[in-house]
């Protein structure tokens, strides 16, 4: 018996007794268990929804900042110094590592449902914008934007000077190519018919259907509470 059905008969069973307070008193003492439990499970699904729209609500704000940092690295000005690039590469480097885990943390809190592929699939796909080909991977390396084994990206500032000086026009290339296949992913899935926005729409709904039965609930117990 799901919670719909523990209300409708608790509905049905408080119209009947409404004709004796007797009947009704009768009705509390027998139904409040089921009640309660109901409604233990209810608050239980209202409060992971809760999580899960507050956790899916982090992970598009890091998405964003990553959308925003790849951005500002691919369109880089051909004036910009050596430190501004370096900078920009640091920045991009954070905000994609916060992505990935809270993707992955977004993930964990939403179980095995729909949602939680739709992190999984938002960290997967941010992988997928810069990992190619071993030649090309080789050469970021050496650069210094190294990709490990866990999606995330570090940078080595040493290495990173090192192919800045031997070959800047290089180095900025690359680093613009990267910044933009991250700008286009990340700019996908904040679009609002990409993932991120499929389960906002579908834990909000979710979250007032939840609502609505927490208010039928409430307002049964305290017709309970009053015939008993």
């Amino acid at each position: 018996m799901n919670i719909s059905d523990v209300l409708s008969s608790h509905a049905s069973s408080l119209n009947k007794s409404s004709t004796s307070g007797a009947k009704a008193s009768s009705a509390v003492a027998g139904n409040s268990n089921p009640l309660q439990r109901a409604g233990s499970r209810l608050q239980a699904q209202i409060d992971s929804t809760s999580a899960q729209l507050s956790s899916f609500g982090r992970l598009k704000s890091s998405v964003s900042d990553t959308q925003l940092a790849a951005k500002a690295l691919a369109g880089l000005p051909s004036t910009a110094s050596d430190v501004e690039l370096k900078a920009a590469v640091a920045k991009l480097a954070a905000a994609y590592n916060a992505s990935l885990g809270a993707a992955r943390t977004t993930a964990d809190k939403a179980g095995m449902t729909s949602e939680a592929r739709g992190a999984l699939n938002v960290g997967m796909d941010l992988r997928r914008a810069i990992k190619t080909d071993t030649a090309t991977a080789d050469a970021m390396r050496g650069m210094g934007f190294v990709l490990k084994s866990d999606g995330t990206v570090t940078v080595d500032d040493k290495k990173l000077d090192a192919a800045l000086k031997a070959n800047p026009a290089k180095v900025r290339a690359a680093m613009s190519k990267v910044g933009g296949q991250i700008n286009t992913v990340a700019t996908k899935e904040l679009a609002k018919d990409g993932t991120m926005a499929g389960s906002l729409d579908s834990l909000t709904r979710r979250a007032g259907t939840l609502q609505t039965q927490a208010t039928a609930m409430s307002k049964v117990m305290a017709y309970m509470a009053n015939q008993a």
